[in-house]
């Protein structure tokens, strides 16, 4: 975005880089959630 408001750059790059990062926020979050729960079924176990 700083590129952007400096001239530098395109909006579409801006909107790209954008949407990349928000797919990757949510597969950091889906594997997070992921780990918890797998951890919580680990964590019921009766050993």
């Amino acid at each position: 975005m700083a590129a952007q408001v400096q001239g530098k750059a395109q909006l579409v790059d801006v909107a790209t880089a954008l949407s990349s990062a928000q797919s990757s926020l949510e597969t950091v979050m889906a594997v997070r959630d992921q780990v918890i729960s797998a951890y919580q079924e680990i964590m019921r176990l009766q050993i």
